[in-house]
C-alpha cells in the first residue's frame, strides 16, 4: 500500500549505499533513488548441502518446500494454488497418458489447517502427503524427482530454487520465481515445442507462465530422464560455480567497499 512504500523509499533515501538480492530488485531500486546513491547487488550465500545423488529411477514425486508459520499468506497461497489448481491438471494429465499418478509432498514449518482442509478436500488427497515441520530436508529432496515453485508474488530470490539446484533436484517455477533470478528470456537451445501451453526451459528449470504450463512441466520433468539429467547438470553447475561461495565473497567484499567510500562522502 501507499503507506509502506513510502515507509520504504524514506529508508531507502536515508541510506549511504542499498544491497539487494538481484539484478531485478537493483534495477527498481535504482529507478527509484537519486544516481548518488550506490546499488549492488549481494545474492544468497550459497547453501552448504551435500548433492543427492540418488538416480533418476530411484526417485518419483513432486516436492514442495516451505516455511509456513501457520499462515496461508504467501507460501500458504502457493501451496493453495499448487493444491487446486496446478495439480488437478498434473494428474488429468498423467490418466491420460496411462501413467500412474505422480505423488505430490508439501513439507514446512507449521503447516496451516486451512491447507490441511484444502488438501482434505482434494480429489487427489490420496496422492498429495503433508509433512509438517520436518527435521532433515535432505531425506526429502533425496526422495524427490522435481520441485516446484508455484509462487504468484513476492520479490527477490527464491531460496528454495537456489537449495533445490544445490542438491541437484530439477524445478519447474513459476514467472515470478524466474524473474527473481534475471530470466526474461529463455538461455535453452533446445526447440520449442508446438503447443502453446507448453513451457519454457532456462537450462537450469522450467519455467511455467500460466497454470498449465507448471502442470505440464512437472509432467514432462518428471517422466524424461534426458531432460531430467540435463537441467539437473545445469543447475548443478550454477550452484557450485556461479554462485559459489568465492563469488559471493567477492560480491560482498566489493558491496563493503563501496559502501564504506559512500558513507565517507556523505559524513
Amino acid at each position: 500500500n501507499t503507506l509502506t512504500r513510502g515507509r520504504e523509499l524514506s529508508l531507502l533515501y536515508a541510506a549511504d549505499a542499498i544491497i539487494t538480492v538481484s539484478e531485478e530488485e537493483a534495477g527498481y531500486v535504482r529507478g527509484v533513488l537519486p544516481i548518488t546513491i550506490p546499488v549492488t547487488v549481494v545474492g544468497h550465500s550459497p547453501p552448504a548441502v551435500p548433492i543427492s545423488t540418488t538416480p533418476f529411477t530411484s526417485r518419483i514425486g513432486i516436492l514442495l518446500i516451505a516455511g509456513f508459520h501457520g499462515s496461508m499468506y504467501y507460501n500458504g497461497d502457493a501451496a493453495w494454488y499448487l493444491v487446486t489448481q496446478v495439480y488437478p491438471l498434473i494428474a488429468r494429465g498423467i490418466a491420460t497418458n496411462g501413467a500412474p499418478p505422480i505423488p505430490l509432498t508439501i513439507a514446512g514449518s507449521d503447516i496451516p489447517q486451512g491447507l490441511v482442509a484444502v488438501v482434505n478436500a482434494s480429489r487427489q488427497r490420496k496422492w498429495i502427503t503433508l509433512k509438517h515441520s520436518p527435521r532433515e530436508l535432505a531425506p526429502l529432496y533425496d526422495a524427490a524427482r522435481v520441485i516446484i515453485i508455484p509462487h504468484q508474488y513476492g520479490c527477490g530470490v527464491q531460496y528454495k530454487l537456489t537449495e533445490a539446484m544445490a542438491y541437484g533436484v530439477p524445478a519447474v517455477v513459476s514467472t515470478l520465481t524466474a524473474d527473481g533470478f534475471g530470466v526474461k528470456q529463455p538461455r535453452s537451445k533446445r526447440p520449442r515445442m508446438k503447443r502453446p501451453w507448453f513451457g519454457d526451459f532456462d537450462d537450469r528449470f522450467c519455467v511455467g507462465a500460466t497454470t498449465a504450463q507448471l502442470a505440464t512441466c512437472a509432467v514432462q520433468l518428471h517422466s524424461d530422464a534426458r531432460l531430467w539429467q540435463e537441467i539437473r547438470r545445469n543447475g548443478l553447475h550454477f550452484a557450485r560455480k556461479v554462485q559459489s561461495t568465492d563469488v559471493w565473497t567477492s560480491q560482498l567484499n566489493r558491496t563493503m567497499h563501496i559502501t564504506a567510500a559512500a558513507a565517507a562522502v556523505t559524513s
